[in-house]
């Protein structure tokens, strides 16, 4: 599977598109603003967008969606409670972070475990609630999207609505830890890292058993 990253805004937020060689089919991952460069990259690339998925359905991670959807008619793709927290009082600080949009609400609901086929490859389904009860994080061969469950030598933020410390920890431990040690980690934020690198230079994980 390939990725493509696109960086967007002042919070750093990435966008990814992902696809098969193969068949030209893709998905794309938190789409952020107007979605302009991936919108062009798809295009270019003579890519055929399946998915749009939300690793969690936080304002600057989902931003995008209607852009995207009306640009391609993919599907929209996240956890069942993705839909609850989209209708909460996070979605009302948008204006206050330049990020004046309509939520898409999905119209797939994923469940851990599930497996969405990309072409000729798949992205696995692991539910990783703690930053938000909705987070997923999405392994494919190599690699894995953390959303805000796992950044580049951090974690995201568990002091907002529905965020618990110790559910985060738990999700990284039992979920994204067993992976092998090389996979690429493509964080909602920021550079790419590896689990290798995340066990030896994260110090939130330093005292995870």
């Amino acid at each position: 599977m390939k990725v493509e990253r696109f960086e967007t805004g002042m919070m750093m937020n990435n966008t990814y598109v992902a696809w098969c060689a193969e068949t030209r089919r893709a998905a794309a991952v938190d789409p952020v603003g107007s979605c302009r460069q991936a919108l062009a990259f798809i295009r270019d690339n003579a890519l055929t967008l399946d998915f749009i998925i939300y690793t969690h359905a936080h304002p600057d991670h989902v931003s995008g969606a209607a852009a995207m959807n009306k640009a391609t008619g993919a599907r929209v793709a996240a956890h069942a409670l993705a839909g609850k927290l989209m209708r909460g009082p996070l979605m009302l600080l948008c204006s206050g972070l330049g990020l004046a949009f309509k939520p898409v609400p999905p119209d797939m609901l994923l469940e851990d475990g599930a497996e969405m086929l990309i072409g000729n490859r798949a992205l696995r389904v692991l539910h990783t609630p703690g930053h938000t009860p909705d987070g997923l994080c999405l392994a494919g061969p190599g690699l894995v999207f953390t959303g805000d469950t796992l950044i580049n030598e951090s974690v995201g933020r568990t002091d907002l609505p529905g965020g618990s410390g110790a559910m985060l920890m738990r999700s990284i431990r039992d979920k994204l830890l067993p992976l092998p040690g090389d996979t690429v980690v493509y964080p909602g934020h920021g550079p790419a890292t590896t689990l290798t690198h995340e066990r030896a230079h994260n110090p939130f994980l330093v005292n995870l058993k």
